[in-house]
């Protein structure tokens, strides 16, 4: 798992039953980390973001508020 977020940029940050937590920069690292995940023959059942793109809006304070 370590292996697989490195190679998209990203970060591993948790494991626990049956789901893994990952941090990674923008949608385009997303696609890269499960890109290595499944060539790394783990199974992806399913990949959703901790917070929705209005969140991150307002969470991200480089985007000045702007999309």
């Amino acid at each position: 798992l370590n292996a697989a977020a490195g190679a998209a940029g990203g970060e591993f940050v948790s494991r626990g039953e049956g789901e893994a937590r990952f941090v990674v920069t923008d949608d385009a690292a997303a696609a890269r980390l499960l890109d290595a995940l499944v060539r790394a023959g783990v199974p992806v059942y399913e990949a959703a973001p901790d917070e929705s793109r209005l969140e991150r809006l307002f969470l991200d304070p480089a985007s000045g508020g702007r999309p």
